[in-house]
């Protein structure tokens, strides 16, 4: 995979297809996921080795699809282009050794492309058939499967684009499409890796939508926190916010909007970011390595052996002094470590397409947006607010003193921002965790102020009540709604309110005694693991007391 990562840096793809990828159910998708692509997978089922593995840009609209053909080692998308157009793009690997599948795997790989020609499709893969000369259309050899399969190539008018050698003496890896124009400038690179083929790189000529691959951010490493904190201290907020509680919320909105554009300078990234470990000098390697073959075509000359010697030697030792590195920083920097971690263990996929009802894709942004509403919408709970309980008193005499009110002041109000973390996602009023940390100190005085209004009134502004809904898949169909469920993003400044709110209710609750032991949830120091301890605990006691 470090390999591969390396060469998708070099060539940029937006398709890449992988034959004998060795996967099966005990490798995890995250395992071989790639940054930036969707991936598709086939594993081999009846034995070791095989396997294949398609990934697409997730810029661009692909959704998996099947065909009736039941060829074992396939795997197909469709990819939608220019608004209305659909292209089939497949991977296929048909092993030489017929122990595994049987003689009839050359039937259907014959009416594989048979069913694809009818359609708009590029088809690559490993096809292992030897003695087939591509550039004269004829075959070389006695093999009847061979000369059977280019006669249905023929007779169904593909167009097969590769010529010169993918190994040492065969022509095996070829691409397939129905328009001859369709595949450009198709070149055979050197060998991946220690691999006997070597790489393929070809240009797919559709017309699509230019994709955008820049992205505007704030760059808080180079804010001017003096000079924003300097503007704030001179800011009179009793006369700013002196107004209804959305006034204030806008008021200090618009402040900290105008201090953002003003103090923190603009950052314009391309998205095609390299992984953290991949070194310049490893790409540089790489580069050299097909510069090389490209010039001898001989993957065994002396030239190109050291070449390759050096990449797989420079990629190794940047991606081990890269993890080494994290391991002996993980106390100053666990974040870091386990963000990497993370990133190794849990795939990430691009949402969409979805099913409507009537069994339709929806690709559009807006279609799928509304697909999510109806589906979580069925799963809100509206609460009977005409038959709401009375709470009982719960003080031993009339005389106790109930939790009356929430104060706010600007100790507790600063304590609670110190608690935000840099790296929690924006909710809905767009202010950035980061940004608010470099400021907390001169944020303390108006938030104290605007929290006041907020229990004086009763009411709170009418963004607070908006969220970013991000869909979180759960299991089966990635194309249907129901199986995602709703996470709520909203305001960081919203939850240090309801953070100071929920720390003096335990508080109260605590020091007076109104909540049991056996309440683990919401608590300091509990959890569902001390929960899960303690029932552990009576239930080992329980059959220890059993046994005796």
């Amino acid at each position: 995979m470090d390999y591969l990562i390396a060469n998708i840096k070099v060539f940029n793809p937006d398709i890449i297809g992988v034959t004998e990828s060795w996967t099966d159910d005990k490798i995890s998708d995250a395992e071989i996921q790639i940054d930036g692509f969707v991936l598709f997978r086939q594993d081999r089922v009846v034995s070791k080795g095989g396997g294949v593995l398609l990934y697409i840009r997730d810029s661009l609209v692909a959704s998996a699809t099947k065909l009736e053909n039941d060829f074992p080692e396939q795997v197909w998308c469709k990819l939608r282009y220019n608004g209305r157009h659909e292209l089939l793009v497949g991977v296929c690997y048909r092993t030489p050794t017929e122990t595994v599948y049987g003689h009839i795997v050359h039937e259907q790989r014959r009416d594989l492309i048979q069913e694809v020609s009818n359609r708009d499709f590029i088809l690559m893969g490993d096809f292992n058939y030897k003695g087939i000369d591509w550039t004269n259309n004829r075959c070389d050899t006695s093999s009847v499967e061979s000369r059977l399969f280019l006669d249905r190539v023929n007779k169904c008018f593909v167009t097969q684009h590769v010529t010169d050698l993918t190994t040492d003496n065969s022509v095996l890896d070829l691409i397939f499409s129905r328009d001859p124009d369709m595949v450009q400038n198709v070149l055979v690179n050197g060998n991946f890796h220690t691999s006997d083929h070597k790489l393929l790189s070809y240009n797919l000529n559709i017309a699509r939508e230019p994709e955008d691959r820049t992205e505007i951010r704030y760059d808080y490493r180079r804010m001017n926190v003096n000079g924003a904190r300097e503007e704030l201290r001179l800011i009179k907020w009793d006369e700013v916010m002196n107004g209804t509680v959305n006034y204030n919320w806008e008021s200090l909105k618009e402040i900290l909007f105008g201090i953002q554009r003003k103090y923190v300078p603009v950052d314009v990234r391309s998205r095609k970011s390299k992984k953290l470990w991949l070194t310049y000098k490893a790409l540089k390697y790489v580069k050299c390595k097909h510069r090389v073959f490209r010039k001898y075509k001989d993957s065994h000359h002396s030239a190109c052996v050291r070449a390759s010697r050096l990449v797989s030697r420079e990629v190794k030792k940047a991606k081990l002094n890269f993890e080494k590195k994290l391991a002996e920083n993980i106390k100053k920097d666990s974040k870091s470590f386990f963000a990497y971690v993370r990133g190794r263990s849990q795939a990430t996929r691009k949402l969409g397409p979805l099913c409507d009802s009537g069994g339709n894709l929806v690709e559009s942004s807006d279609g799928m947006s509304e697909l999510f509403n109806e589906a979580f919408g069925k799963v809100f709970t509206k609460e009977n607010l005409s038959d709401i309980p009375e709470a009982k008193w719960v003080f031993p005499d009339k005389g106790g003193i109930g939790l009356c009110d929430i104060s706010f002041d600007e100790a507790s109000v600063l304590k609670s921002l110190e608690k935000l973390r840099d790296d929690k996602a924006v909710g809905a009023d767009e202010l950035v965790p980061r940004f608010l940390n470099l400021i907390k100190q001169e944020l303390a005085c108006p938030l104290t102020i605007l929290f006041q209004s907020i229990m004086a009134c009763e009411s709170v502004p009418d963004d607070r009540k908006e969220a970013n809904v991000v869909p979180v898949y759960k299991g089966g169909s990635r194309n249907v709604a129901s199986n995602y469920r709703p996470i709520s993003l909203t305001s960081q400044l919203c939850k240090v309110f309801e953070t100071i709110v929920r720390d003096q209710v335990m508080e109260f609750l605590e020091t007076n005694v109104l909540i049991r032991n056996s309440q683990h949830g919401f608590r300091k120091g509990s959890s569902c693991l001390t929960n899960l301890l303690l029932f552990l605990d009576k239930v080992l006691i329980v059959l220890m007391m059993g046994f005796q």
